[in-house]
């Protein structure tokens, strides 16, 4: 009889057979990050502004000095107003995020990227998608619209092919928590988001809000849950600046085109900047210019745009009161106590969600091991069959001994390969073997 092949124990005692070709090494899940928790509106307006940051990110990774091979074979990128996340699988994870951390160095002048970043691998960086998809991670816990920007992120990667089975599996679940997370807590019930806190903000600070005119600055969905909001609280004079002629979902009775906005601007009590620019579009030298001849005031400018859509000088101007997104998000407070009892419940769905993750895991790192072992056991078994068929026909009376000599040595060769595999696996407690196999 040959040899058994040769067998071993890989990472945490797990027992392989001994391939005939190189075993593939499988990537770990990388997220490297700026969010609101860390990062400044200053530092991530800077990042915001990546001109296609999903195609920078797949540039920083691509080969060179690291092998023929890129240095990550799967990458998204989540770009929102509170965050910039780069989630990635590679099999470098040192030289991954140095490239990382200095792709986002280069994007931000005069901040060090280094302190308000957050880097974390496998389990960790499932859980803070899972977290971030729930609402769990955003400014106003429990908002709904970051569920939209993860898909779209999620679909942008596949539409360009950096998407793959790791992180395709990793998106579809968080999306899957985002959906549980508000059917099956109170979160679906509580309507909280940065455009209610917006309306709210406005509302206080401005007294009678009836009548009052509001500029708004975008037709974008912000812009208009903002200005639903505001119609809904009271009778105002609404008003929107956008390049097209704004849609039925922001009820304005008003509409200026850009080459108008100094008059728009003069006209306002409030305004709200809510347009996806990559720049400021309401600069202080129109403020200067149409401040003189408001006739009431303070002049109040909600701007939650990223990058900022209102020069941040305009605040130091006189009867001007500038409220940019961190701001807003200062103002939320404690939370309802809704909200915090739902959280415990959302806790709980994020923790079975990233134990399905963990088990999909689990199962794709065992498959190589699992087909080699089936392989090797179909191996034994033709050779044993073959063996016993040239007994029998050399002893066709001795059928029953045949038989049992077959069962026992098929046995015998499969058992001796994971007995010394056992035998050769470390003995603690972190590697122990399960008890039933």
């Amino acid at each position: 009889m040959r040899a058994p092949d040769e067998v071993g124990c890989g990472a945490a005692g797990e027992l392989f057979v001994a391939p005939t070709t190189a075993p593939q090494r499988l990537g770990e899940v990388v997220l490297v990050a700026l969010t609101h928790h860390r990062a400044t509106l200053d530092v991530r307006q800077q990042v915001a502004a990546l001109d296609d940051p999903l195609e920078a990110v797949r540039r920083a990774l691509d080969a060179d000095d690291v092998g023929p091979r890129p240095l990550a074979s799967e990458c998204v990128v989540l770009r929102t107003c509170n965050r910039f996340e780069i989630y990635a699988v590679t099999t470098d994870v040192g030289e991954a995020v140095r490239r990382l951390q200095h792709l986002l160095d280069g994007a931000i002048r005069g901040h060090p990227v280094a302190p308000p970043l957050v880097v974390c691998t496998g389990d960790d960086a499932a859980r803070h998608l899972l977290r971030v998809t729930a609402g769990l991670e955003s400014m106003v816990v429990g908002e709904s619209h970051v569920v939209h920007q993860v898909r779209a992120a999620f679909k942008e990667a596949q539409a360009c092919g950096s998407a793959g089975a790791v992180l395709s599996h990793l998106f579809r679940s968080a999306l899957q928590t985002g959906k549980r997370a508000r059917a099956e807590t109170a979160l679906g019930r509580i309507d909280r988001s940065i455009a209610t806190v917006a309306v709210d903000t406005i509302w206080r600070r401005v007294r009678p809000l009836a009548g009052s005119r509001v500029l708004v600055l975008g037709a974008g969905r912000i812009a208009q849950d903002i200005s639903a909001g505001l119609v809904s609280e009271a009778d105002v004079q609404l008003a929107v600046v956008n390049r097209t002629r704004p849609c039925r979902g922001l009820g304005a009775a008003k509409w200026f085109e850009w080459d108008d906005l100094d008059t728009a601007v003069t006209w306002a009590d409030v305004i709200v900047a809510a347009t996806a620019a990559p720049h400021v579009v309401l600069g202080a030298d129109v403020l200067k210019r149409t401040v003189t001849h408001r006739t009431t005031s303070p002049l109040l400018i909600v701007d939650v745009g990223v990058p900022r859509n209102v020069d941040r000088r305009a605040g130091e101007l006189a009867d001007v009161l500038l409220v940019h997104l961190d701001a807003l998000g200062a103002s939320c407070g404690a939370q309802p106590d809704a909200v915090t009892d739902a959280m415990a419940e959302v806790e709980a769905i994020v923790a079975e969600e990233l134990a399905r993750i963990t088990r999909w895991r689990r199962d794709r790192l065992a498959a190589p091991l699992l087909r080699s072992l089936h392989e090797r056991a179909a191996g034994v078994v033709d050779a044993e069959v073959e063996r016993a068929l040239r007994r029998l026909v050399r002893c066709p009376d001795d059928a029953t001994a045949v038989v049992e000599s077959v069962a026992r040595r098929v046995s015998s060769r499969l058992l001796h390969e994971v007995t010394v595999g056992l035998r050769s696996c470390p003995t603690s407690e972190e590697h122990a073997w399960p008890t039933g196999l």
